[in-house]
């Protein structure tokens, strides 16, 4: 949809006609002379003098450009709006009593409009232009709204400017509205998501607790405020779209349905171009990504790093700035980890492997190999140059046979040398058997002794412990909302991106039902002081087949989310700052915790690492099926005549 619209700019003390076209479809509403009023934003400008016909397009082209995604500076800023052309009164002050009505007025507390008032005016009600009044019959009332208390759109005069005189009354024009508000109504916004908020609407009276609606109750106490919540059960975190709308806590900040969202919202960077987070200063710098986990470096040094090369010569475009986390004030830390499937039982057929490690088994048929090798060679050698020089057929005139007489050694089976009198005693031959022997002795000691401790302790495979683990083996998580994703989707290392692909959206139905199946593993947030914002479905009953991972995937700061500009970011930070350094924000912690959360599935999911001491394990036939096997082997061969049925005649 495309709108035409034509109107006049003072810039430069010359007027300037502009025609714009604005798009609302897919980008934020943007229009053709934005960068007259960005430049200066940015550059970190607090105070605007407009002359202007139209106060209610003024009011909404400054209030769009603050929550614009282009605009980088943000502050709460003071404007003067001059009007060009003098009204009637009582159009005047309907279009005052209009503006004062609208949601912008709620969020822009310095803004004064004068009003030009002249004797030929009050007489005749007509109006004229600014320039066809004579100086002597001016006057220019400053008016503004009350901003404060349980009428905040009310009319205030605040001085009369004359020409001569100057100002009548000597009023401070832009007076502090934010220390003192009143009783004035903020809406929060917030969700189910205890610790942080505990919201029973259908409560009586409804109940607003948890940590985070703490923090609310004092910034309301500090600064005289009332409130109401913005609770929608089905809507979480949500997004923000390209054009600035969105659902859940970040939609209904970005489109002005609410003051304050809080419920553990972290450092997001789509999120952070629409809206502003409590207790963070941020500093441009040279580059493309935002760091929202980690404060920055120094700066300088940092600077040099991210600079391109470039940059050195003449003709160098200077990167694209990006915003780091410079001095951090935010009050919570918490961190994103996985509760997995337990891992299973190994196979029964796997106790004859697992007494050694891979590496082991790999080192025992190295051996072998070479045991093989050197009773052939041995062997071959001593009848050509210690004997007669005839060939003699023995147990170690084959390959075949030496193979099987190194597989003997193995199991501790000694050749029968001194009952083969076709065996010829040369020294070498002996020593070398003899060795063997000693050799082979000392790996099936070894093997006897982790074989005991693999019959008498169960087996499982590898754990899942570190987000290395799960894109190893392709693992499947999920979550009910897409912000435990987020910080992975645009992220650098190949694991990390590793795990978003593998990320699995779903319902809290659809997650109940696979707790027990071991299909797939489920997002959870530890918070500070150890304890666990946990779904509904993991629990205590869940956990019994569940286990946490070692390491968290994810560390980050808590804050709350504001729109960008706010007045109220100021009295927050300081409210935030003062809970935060007494520790009053860990104690709620835990009060919260035991109100509105059960302690046995707090305790559940911090001790799924440790598995429970069953006693002894009971020997079991398949404990010992691969044992039977090879004993009934040994004594089959003892039966034979002195040797294993497995020997080959040569």
């Amino acid at each position: 949809m495309k709108r035409q619209c034509t109107f006049r700019v003072p810039l430069r003390h010359s007027r300037m006609k502009i025609t714009y076209a604005i798009s609302t479809e897919t980008d934020f509403e943007a229009y053709a002379w934005d960068t007259f009023f960005l430049a200066p934003m940015d550059a970190g400008c607090l105070a605007f003098i407009v002359q202007t016909s139209d106060l209610k397009l003024t009011v909404r082209t400054f209030a769009r450009l603050a929550h614009s995604p282009r605009a980088t500076h943000r502050a709460n800023r003071m404007y003067l709006i001059l009007p060009s052309v003098e009204l009637p009164e009582n159009i005047f002050e309907a279009n005052i009593r209009e503006l004062y009505r609208m949601r912008q007025m709620g969020f822009m507390p310095d803004l004064v409009i004068a009003k030009f008032v002249t004797e030929h005016n009050r007489m005749h009600g007509e109006s004229s232009t600014v320039e066809s009044r004579s100086e002597e019959h001016i006057q220019v009332e400053l008016i503004t709204h009350r901003f404060v208390g349980p009428d905040p759109t009310e009319r205030l005069s605040l001085d009369i400017w004359t020409p001569k005189k100057g100002f009548l009354r000597d009023a401070n024009l832009y007076p502090d509205k934010v220390t003192n508000l009143m009783g004035k109504e903020v809406t929060l916004t917030a969700i189910f998501y205890p610790p942080y908020s505990a919201v029973y609407p259908d409560a009586e009276p409804p109940i607003y607790d948890g940590l985070e609606f703490r923090i609310m109750y004092e910034w309301a106490k500090a600064n005289n405020l009332t409130w109401r919540v913005l609770y929608k059960p089905n809507d979480w975190w949500g997004e923000i779209l390209r054009n600035g709308s969105g659902w859940g806590l970040s939609g209904h900040v970005s489109m002005d349905m609410a003051d304050v969202a809080f419920g553990a919202i972290y450092l997001w960077e789509n999120e952070h171009r629409y809206t502003d987070y409590s207790g963070v200063e941020l500093s441009p710098l040279y580059g493309g990504h935002f760091w929202p986990i980690v404060p920055a470096p120094d700066e300088p040094e940092l600077i040099r790093q991210l600079k391109p090369a470039s940059d050195n010569g003449a003709d160098s475009k200077p990167a694209p700035p990006i915003l780091i986390l410079k001095h951090s004030s935010v009050y919570f830390q918490a961190s994103l980890t996985i509760v997995h499937p337990r891992p299973k039982l190994l196979p029964g057929w796997t106790v004859v492997t697992s007494p050694f490690n891979p590496e082991m088994w790999i080192a025992v048929g190295a051996s072998v190999a070479m045991a093989t090798l050197a009773l052939h060679v041995t062997s071959q050698s001593s009848m050509k140059l210690l004997g007669e020089g005839k060939p003699v057929v023995n147990m170690y005139s084959t390959w075949v046979e030496c193979a099987f007489r190194t597989m003997g050694l193995l199991v501790l089976q000694v050749p029968p040398d001194e009952r083969d009198f076709s065996t010829l005693r040369h020294v070498p031959m002996r020593h070398l058997v003899t060795w063997l022997i000693l050799f082979y002795f000392v790996v099936t000691t070894g093997y006897s002794a982790g074989l005991a401790s693999v019959l008498t302790l169960p087996r499982y495979e590898k754990p899942i412990d570190t987000p290395r683990d799960m894109s190893e083996r392709n693992s499947k998580w999920g979550a009910m909302d897409e912000c435990f994703v987020f910080f992975l989707r645009e992220s650098m290392d190949p694991t990390m991106r590793s795990l978003a692909n593998n990320f699995v959206l779903g319902t809290e139905e659809y997650f109940a039902e696979r707790t027990k199946t071991g299909e797939i593993g489920f997002a959870i947030e530890k918070l500070q002081n150890g304890h666990f914002a946990l779904p509904t479905y993991i629990n205590e009953d869940s956990m019994r087949y569940l286990r946490i991972m070692k390491e968290d995937y994810v560390t980050a700061h808590c804050v709350f989310m504001l729109r960008k500009g706010s007045p109220f970011m100021a009295s927050i930070n300081s409210v935030i700052r003062k809970l935060r350094d007494r520790g009053v924000v860990l104690y709620w912690e835990d009060m919260a915790v035991r109100k509105y959360m059960n302690s046995r599935d707090q305790l559940a999911v911090a001790g799924s690492r440790y598995d429970v001491d069953n006693g002894p394990t009971q020997l079991l036939l398949r404990h010992t099926t691969v044992s039977t096997i090879l004993q009934k082997r040994e004594v089959e061969a003892i039966k034979q005549d002195s040797r294993p049925t497995w020997s080959v005649q040569a």
